[in-house]
C-alpha cells in the first residue's frame, strides 16, 4: 500500500468512523515509516474536518460525529506518543469539565477529541466538577484555557461562574 493510499483510506474510514480500520492504517503507515505528523494534518484532522462540514449542511448529525471523533481517538491514542517524541509543539493547553450537576459527557468528549487532533493538550477533569476544583496542576496559568459544558438547562446557570475560576 502506497503511502497515498494509507492517507486516503485513513480520511475515507475517519469519516465513516471505522475505527478498527483507522488503527489498521495507522501502524501500517507507520510500519512504512511515514510521519505521524503527516497521518494526523493530512488525513485525520481534514476527515473531521469533513464531518463538521457535513453536520453544518445537515447531511451527519451527532452519532456520525461521535463515531468519526471515536475513530480518530484510537489514531491518537497511537500518534500521541509519537507525536511528543518528535517534539511536535503543543498549540495550547485546555482544562475540560462538565459543570457540577451535569454528567451528560458526549459533547465535551467530541470536544476533547477534536482539540487533541488540532494539537492541543487536554486535561479532562470528567463530569459534575464543582467550579471550586482546581483546573489543572499540570500547566502554568496563563498557558491554558478553562472550559466547563453542561447539557442540562439547569445547570447552564453554572458556566458563568466556571468562567473566572
Amino acid at each position: 500500500m502506497t503511502n497515498e493510499e494509507i492517507l486516503q483510506g485513513l480520511f475515507d474510514n475517519t469519516l465513516i468512523g471505522n475505527a478498527p480500520e483507522v488503527k489498521d492504517l495507522v501502524n501500517a503507515g507507520l510500519e512504512q515509516d511515514m510521519e505521524p505528523e503527516s497521518m494526523l494534518y493530512d488525513a485525520l484532522i481534514p476527515s473531521l474536518e469533513e464531518v463538521g462540514a457535513r453536520f453544518e449542511r445537515g447531511d451527519f448529525f451527532v452519532p456520525e460525529m461521535l463515531i468519526a471523533a471515536r475513530a480518530m481517538q484510537g489514531a491518537l491514542d497511537i500518534l500521541r506518543p509519537l507525536l511528543a517524541e518528535t517534539g511536535a509543539q503543543q498549540v495550547g493547553t485546555y482544562v475540560m469539565g462538565t459543570v457540577k450537576g451535569d454528567v451528560h459527557d458526549i459533547g465535551k468528549n467530541l470536544v476533547n477529541i477534536m482539540l487533541e487532533g488540532a494539537g492541543f493538550t487536554v486535561h479532562d477533569l470528567g463530569v459534575n466538577v464543582a467550579s471550586s476544583s482546581p483546573t489543572s496542576s499540570a500547566s502554568p496559568r496563563s498557558s491554558r484555557r478553562p472550559c466547563r459544558c453542561s447539557r442540562r438547562t439547569s445547570t447552564r446557570s453554572r458556566r458563568p461562574a466556571c468562567a473566572t475560576t
